[in-house]
């Protein structure tokens, strides 16, 4: 019986490099699975996903419009989220540095737009100003929160979630701990900030009489996104399962599944929604992340008569 040549872990690492590629970063194919996998999935955790989204406004903000120095650039923004066009030329030029960790976007979902039309030297990203435009983004809806002007402190102001509770509270309802009626000790947005900055996450922040968990869950110590390190986990145990289920019971998996055990490879490869198992000739995708195989339910299929 033939032994498959399997080796989805250099699979994801050839793809993770050439995605690397795509964003502009180098990136060493030597470099650990895992290293590669949490720096791919901290620039997609930054990255806005292009899609058509209402936007709303908080009212102080929308009042002070008809005469925001900023207007146009504000304007031109709404309109590329409500029309489905890519705004993240809009964010840091910083965006696809894996080692630059976005601490308001991992506790908050708060994102934070430089206010320019005109775009940086060699750059498509717009010029980096000190008026900055701060966004809260679920799924498919859109709130400007307001500008301020880039200081210490700015991005762990909690006067941006205080908007929210405020204004639209039904957007973080989900983030309410209910359970919780108080926090200590209670702190200033620098202090939040240096906190913050030096790996640590606070978890739940007090606005009024409401105590909300971070909507962004937070950061390691390590600086990730505790969700980044999370799916990172998972992709890693899963990639050993199914290599395991392959390299075993190679033989019997393809004939559950027509193909030829002599003819067949199966590779790992970054599909248009999610990781794929796809079998490389015919390109038949087999499994996507996170199924397995039922290797009992094979087995007896391929034992009937």
């Amino acid at each position: 019986m033939r032994r498959m040549k399997i080796d989805f872990e250099q699979d994801l690492k050839t793809e993770l490099y050439l995605a690397f590629n795509d964003y502009g970063v180098k990136i060493p194919i030597r470099k650990a699975t895992r290293e590669m996998l949490l720096d791919y999935l901290t620039i997609l955790k930054k990255l806005i996903p292009i899609k058509v989204r209402k936007v709303f406004y908080a009212p102080e903000f929308e009042a002070s419009l008809p005469n925001h120095p900023k207007k146009r650039e504000i304007e031109y923004i709404r309109l590329l989220f409500e029309t489905g066009k890519n705004v993240n030329f809009f964010q840091s030029k910083k965006l696809f540095q894996s080692q630059f960790h976005d601490h308001l976007l991992y506790e908050w979902n708060i994102y934070h737009f430089h206010l320019s039309l005109q775009h940086e030297k060699k750059s498509r990203f717009a010029k980096q100003t000190d008026l900055l435009l701060f966004i809260f983004i679920a799924d498919d809806l859109v709130v400007f929160l307001g500008t301020e002007k880039h200081h210490r402190g700015i991005f762990g102001d909690d006067k941006w979630l205080q908007m929210l509770h405020d204004h639209f509270p039904e957007m973080i309802k989900e983030y309410e701990a209910k359970e919780i009626k108080d926090v200590s000790p209670q702190i200033n947005s620098i202090e939040r900030q240096t906190l913050w900055d030096k790996g640590y996450t606070l978890g739940f922040t007090k606005i009024k009489d409401r105590v909300y968990f971070s909507p962004g869950i937070g950061r390691t110590t390590s600086a990730h996104s505790t969700l980044v390190v999370k799916t990172a986990g998972e992709i890693i145990r899963w990639l050993h399962v199914i290599h395991e289920q392959f390299i075993s019971e190679g033989n019997a998996i393809c004939k559950y599944l027509n193909f030829a055990p002599e003819k067949a490879e199966f590779k790992l490869r970054l599909g248009n929604i999610t990781l794929e198992i796809a079998e490389n000739y015919s390109q038949k995708i087999v499994l996507t992340y996170n199924q397995v195989l039922d290797i009992e339910k094979i087995s007896n299929k391929n034992s009937s008569p």
